[in-house]
């Protein structure tokens, strides 16, 4: 599991808007995606697929890979 940057108070903000779409509900202590949120992910997936096509055209593959290798790193140490 990731550690989050914000307090907790963010993140049960988040979990509530969320919740307030209709995209997620709770299930047995877990967050679940309903099947809103499993079609708002699938209508999303093109945005994040473009956002990272952006991200590695900006950098020289080298310099993309080693990104990704740092930012796994540090998502670890959290």
């Amino acid at each position: 599991m990731l550690k989050s940057f914000d307090s907790p108070d963010t993140i049960h903000g988040v979990v509530a808007e969320l919740e307030r779409h209709g995209w997620v509900h709770e299930e047995d202590g877990l967050l679940r995606l309903t099947s809103d949120g499993a079609q708002t992910q699938t209508d999303l997936t093109p945005v994040v697929d473009r956002v990272r096509r952006q991200v590695q055209n900006a950098l020289p593959p080298d310099d993309y890979i080693n990104l990704i290798r740092l930012l796994a790193r540090f998502t670890e140490a959290l």
